[in-house]
């Protein structure tokens, strides 16, 4: 980030912050901060295994680790030399 469009840079986590504050964080006060946690952990695992609107009903796990295993796969690539193949 280069400081020009920082808001631009950060909608996003700006939105999953929002989101979690009104779904969980204000509907469920905790009384301590380990209850805090493990509500807030509890909450992320579901919304990354839930389908999103946004992204025309696919779920952010699955979105991550497709993208993950592309770049993998681009990155790493089989090159057969006559005497050793390498990975």
């Amino acid at each position: 980030m280069d400081g020009k469009g920082r808001a631009l840079d950060n909608i996003y986590i700006e939105r999953f912050w929002r989101t979690i504050k009104y779904q969980h964080i204000y509907l469920n006060p905790a009384d301590n901060g380990l209850d805090l946690y493990i509500g807030i952990k509890k909450w992320i695992e579901r919304y990354h295994n839930r389908d999103h609107q946004g992204i025309e009903r696919q779920k952010p796990k699955n979105i991550f680790q497709n993208a993950a295993l592309f770049q993998l796969n681009k990155s790493n690539f089989w090159f057969n030399d006559s005497r050793v193949l390498y990975y």
